[in-house]
């Protein structure tokens, strides 16, 4: 009876010393888990955000080298039109210096057989002038004297300029003296900038 209870303690003790093994292993490995995972997870979220990080760095280096492309594109083109850009000053003056359009006024009558008897300048008086942002409008009146069939061509010839006129009236009245030359009275519209240093 002694044998069979010593080999039934040595049988239960074996199987203990199992199981005490085998959750000192489970324990070990969920411990190791544990720590392992511990110390991994800083790392793996450290590299996702710098990968997040570069995907941005490259999106705005992307973003950055376009513009600098269309940078260098408008360099060019400015280059290109530098000239047109300076004589912009003379289409629509800052300063109130109508010297290109009166030049042209002159040329257009001595090229169409009218003669130019008055030109002035003043302020646009008109209650809704068109909105063009810097632009604003400025009132021209001329005085001219020519024949009747002449005026349409004249006025093409006018509404060509680069300044871009107006034509807003046209008023004639015949001469006594001499039937086929009239006095023809246009006025129009064109514009200017107000800022005086804008192409500073």
């Amino acid at each position: 009876m002694e044998k069979g209870k010593t080999g039934l303690l040595k049988v239960v003790r074996e199987i203990s010393e199992k199981k005490i093994s085998y959750i000192f292993t489970g324990i070990t490995v969920a411990v190791a888990i544990v720590l392992i995972a511990g110390a991994i997870r800083p790392t793996v979220i450290t590299i996702t955000r710098i990968n997040a990080e570069i995907s941005e760095k490259e999106t705005t280096e992307k973003a950055l080298t376009e513009k600098i492309s269309a940078l260098t594109e408008l360099d060019t083109q400015y280059i290109g039109l530098k000239d047109d850009f300076e004589d912009i000053s003379l289409v629509f003056p800052t300063d109130g210096d109508f010297s290109l359009f009166m030049a042209n006024i002159d040329a257009i009558s001595s090229r169409n057989g009218f003669v130019l008897v008055g030109l002035s300048f003043a302020e646009y008086k008109e209650d809704n002038p068109v909105a063009t942002g810097v632009l604003e409008p400025w009132s021209v009146r001329l005085t001219i004297e020519g024949k009747k069939n002449d005026l349409v061509n004249f006025l093409k010839d006018l509404e060509s300029l680069p300044m871009y006129p107006v034509i807003e009236s046209v008023a004639y009245s015949d001469d006594g003296e001499n039937e086929e030359v009239n006095s023809f009275s246009i006025h129009m519209r064109i514009y200017h900038i107000p800022i005086g240093n804008f192409y500073d």
